[in-house]
């Protein structure tokens, strides 16, 4: 029988491992976002795993812990999720910016086009009578 208390200490370094791979993942996802591109499918499942399995590693009955290692399952249990929380802010303050500039241009566009449009309406005030 493996000692709960080295258990819990494996259970951490593994998701703290999990975390950090997860934290690589996101933070792409957003950079190719902003750049108008998409992570590939793969990207995606791959995050999609990482985020179940440290959901089950955490959410694992525990019988009994001390309060030192309750504290740190605790804390990582909130470093995770602010996380999380961050991660879906970025990626809706990017979907934000992306969608404002493309408003932004199709304003200018309009714009320059009615510009145009009224110029070519416009008579010529050269100063040259009929």
């Amino acid at each position: 029988m493996t000692d709960q208390f080295v258990e819990v200490k494996k259970d951490l370094e593994q998701l703290n491992k999990l975390l950090r791979r997860l934290h690589l993942l996101k933070e792409q996802e957003i950079v190719l976002y902003k750049s108008g591109k998409r992570l590939a499918s793969s990207g995606i499942k791959q995050m999609r795993e990482l985020e179940a399995t440290i959901t089950a590693v955490m959410n694992r009955r525990r019988l009994n812990l001390n309060t030192h290692q309750r504290a740190h399952l605790e804390n990582f249990k909130n470093k995770y999720h602010a996380s999380m929380r961050a991660w879906n802010n970025r990626m809706a303050f990017t979907d934000l910016r992306k969608r404002r500039k493309q408003k932004q241009q199709r304003l200018n566009e309009e714009m320059t086009e009615s510009t145009a449009a009224v110029a070519e309406e416009e008579p010529s005030t050269d100063g040259s009578a009929d």
